[in-house]
């Protein structure tokens, strides 16, 4: 409920933001200081949702190597989503091909490149602060609370007319993928092992 609370008060703000600078491609590059806000705060609740569902399933996570372990068990590149008050923007997939880096590489989404950019030094990574990254760092808020508490939290298709967000694509799960409880027996929640090749299965504590 927090978690929701807080993102929609990221698209109050991106709203009045894009009342401002027409969100168009022409327009992603520019920068400010309620745009760099936006994505400061809204890459800090990622991070939040992250270090939780890390802790919740056993794991410690101190930075975000440990982060990127999330990305493939919770298939969080599959997600693609529409914004339908913008519908000339393409669809923003913000973990797309964030996955795992290999020994001595370093890998995380463009818009997070610039989150800590800009949260370090302002003064000289200033134009990282770009309007596309707020969009795609609000974006990554909504994908992880479908990622962790289902797809149910987010309206589709006509239902999602007025929605701020529209989930177009969203991983396939197969039922060998999913916790099932014993018949008649309460669901009871199971750690995830990491670094394994146990199935995927969805949620911050699978079920």
């Amino acid at each position: 409920t927090t978690s929701t609370g807080q993102l929609h008060a990221f698209v109050q703000e991106l709203q009045q933001i894009c009342r401002v600078v027409h969100p168009i491609k022409h327009n992603f590059p520019a920068y400010g200081h309620q745009i760099r806000n936006i994505i400061v705060i809204a890459c800090t609740e990622v991070e939040a949702q992250w270090k939780n569902i890390l802790v919740a399933n056993g794991r410690k996570a101190n930075d975000r190597q440990d982060y990127v372990e999330l990305s493939l068990p919770m298939r969080l590149g599959e997600y693609r989503v529409e914004l339908p008050w913008y519908p000339w923007l393409k669809p923003i997939a913000p973990f797309e091909k964030w996955v795992p880096p290999r020994r001595g590489e370093k890998q995380c989404p463009p818009w997070y490149d610039a989150y800590n950019s800009v949260k370090h030094d302002r003064e000289k990574n200033f134009a990282n602060a770009k309007l596309i990254h707020a969009l795609e760092a609000v974006t990554a808020c909504f994908v992880m609370l479908c990622a962790q508490y289902g797809w149910d939290f987010a309206r589709r298709l006509d239902a999602a007319g007025d929605a701020f967000f529209l989930l177009v694509d969203t991983p396939k799960w197969e039922p060998s993928e999913i916790y099932v409880p014993p018949y008649g027996e309460a669901p009871q929640a199971q750690h995830y092992a990491f670094g394994s090749s146990r199935p995927s299965p969805r949620g911050r504590e699978t079920r």
